[in-house]
């Protein structure tokens, strides 16, 4: 499966499984029908929060994970097709696990599914032998969206551009931050909020703080 960060967009091509991507992020046992077999993670461990999300007025079928990436599958018949986008990002530390769930969501919302784009997004606790505040989210995107009709001819070819990477970068900053203000934490809040930044913005963002 692909793995990304907030640096690049990330494919799933079609010679990989988005049955078996979406069984492994969210802890699940998933039939997948292209390769006739079960993707079986119902043992994996980590898996915090799980939020698949589709946009108003989606066909019935979308709101079930297997389902999904089952048809999603049928829908791309070209060789060079993509069958999802991959984005995984960090949490503040600070933030509980309520707060994380609120950020993921808003984030999800926001970014995807009022554009009519169906999401998988997953909370992930640390590794066991990793760095202990490393919250983090994966989040699968189809790039094709849907109507009440089902899967459209179209994709959101906007996924791919480096615009639409930045104003992602700034959205989860932007919540984040938001997140630590109603916590508590403002100065952190601050920081967070241009933690995605070159480091020359960073700091000349710091020295206007007074840090």
């Amino acid at each position: 499966t692909s793995l990304c960060d907030w640096s690049q967009t990330c494919a799933l091509p079609i010679w990989q499984s988005a049955v078996a991507s979406a069984a492994y992020r969210t802890g699940q046992r998933l039939e997948d029908e292209r390769y006739g077999k079960v993707q079986d993670f119902s043992r994996k461990a980590g898996v915090e929060f799980v939020w698949h999300a589709v946009p108003a007025g989606a066909p019935e079928w979308a709101k079930d994970v297997g389902q999904t990436w089952n048809e999603g599958e049928r829908a791309e018949v070209r060789r060079n097709s993509t069958l999802a986008r991959e984005y995984v990002a960090a949490f503040p530390s600070l933030l509980n696990a309520e707060r994380r769930e609120w950020m993921l969501k808003d984030f999800v919302r926001e970014e995807f599914t009022r554009k009519g784009l169906i999401a998988t997004a997953v909370i992930h606790a640390p590794d066991k032998n990793g760095d202990e505040r490393n919250f983090h989210a994966h989040v699968m995107v189809a790039e094709r969206p849907v109507d009440a009709d089902g899967w459209m001819k179209h994709k959101d070819r906007s996924l791919i551009s480096r615009e639409t990477l930045v104003e992602i970068k700034e959205k989860w900053a932007e919540l984040g931050a938001r997140q630590l203000e109603r916590a508590g934490y403002e100065v952190e809040a601050e920081r967070w909020r241009h933690g995605h930044k070159t480091l020359k913005q960073q700091e000349a963002a710091a020295l206007e703080r007074g840090e």
